[in-house]
């Protein structure tokens, strides 16, 4: 069974989809299947998510056949393909293109089904997590403007508040851009204008303390290899300081800190999934 192969590596993508973050999984598949060709393997097989009746489901299988190259394509389908892709797959003179049906045998698990075998395998991943802690200075945090600039002090921090009638725990400055920690989410037409009087930028990013709360990230070390995964427990400002609950043990291996898109509980189980640009 599939399941009992232990992997010999992984990537972090950062959702449960590939719908929210296709080009993180994209450039995780090349990756992968690139260390897989130069070791030597003599026999690679990319295993790809399953075929979604969606325009970004379509786009992801066109971009891994370019960006992949393989020399033979497996397509196992119940019925007709998205015309695009047919026509695609239909006109390549390589590769070699094979057509299989879905034996009637094999049924598509339920949604609720799969949705308790992922909370399971991602409840393994937190099982006897311990909470740790990184300065944001001494790690690059990746898919978000925090720490890649210059902390605004509490006056401004208090200025802000006033001026933008909600809460700002934290704010930084980078070039021409304001980024900003909100209790609540404030009108950006009036966060725009506040920072461009005030601090003269030209553009400004708004996070939502709770957006932060119990997301998935992944822990790198200075080679882009993954070490693991955990769930940010809570981010001290005045320290700029992110606490991690999480597996991984060597702390000062971390280099990178990857953060994704879906906020989950230990137990595995989604609290939400976020949008391009909440963090």
């Amino acid at each position: 069974r599939l399941s009992d192969v232990r992997p010999e590596a992984s990537g972090f993508v950062g959702s449960i989809s590939p719908q929210w973050t296709l080009p993180e999984h994209l450039a995780q598949t090349c990756s992968i299947v690139r260390a897989a060709r130069r070791s030597g393997t003599e026999l690679v097989v990319c295993d790809t998510t399953g075929l979604a009746d969606a325009p970004w489901s379509d786009r992801l299988k066109r971009m891994k056949i370019e960006a992949l190259a393989p020399d033979h394509i497996v397509v196992l389908s119940r019925s007709s393909l998205p015309l695009q892709l047919d026509r695609l797959l239909g006109c390549l003179s390589h590769p070699v293109v094979h057509r299989l049906r879905v034996p009637g045998a094999i049924v598509v698990k339920p949604p609720a089904m799969r949705a308790q075998r992922r909370a399971w395998r991602l409840a393994r991943a937190f099982e006897n997590a311990t909470e740790r802690s990184w300065a944001m200075e001494e790690v690059i945090v990746e898919n978000s403007w925090l720490g890649s600039g210059t902390a605004l002090m509490p006056a401004a921090l208090k200025q802000l508040s006033t001026e933008l009638r909600t809460e700002v725990l934290y704010a930084e400055t980078c070039g021409r851009r304001l980024g900003m920690v909100v209790s609540s989410a404030p009108s950006y037409d009036a966060a725009v204008e506040v920072a461009m009087r005030l601090y003269g930028v030209q553009s400004v990013f708004i996070i939502q303390e709770s957006s932060l709360d119990g997301l998935v990230v992944g822990m790198h070390d200075s080679e882009r290899t993954l070490l693991g995964i955990g769930l940010i427990s809570g981010v001290d400002y005045e320290a700029r300081t992110m606490r991690v609950l999480t597996q991984v043990q060597a702390t000062s291996a971390v280099r990178i800190i990857r953060l994704g898109t879906v906020r989950l509980r230990p137990t595995g189980q989604v609290l939400a999934v976020l949008r391009t640009g909440d963090v």
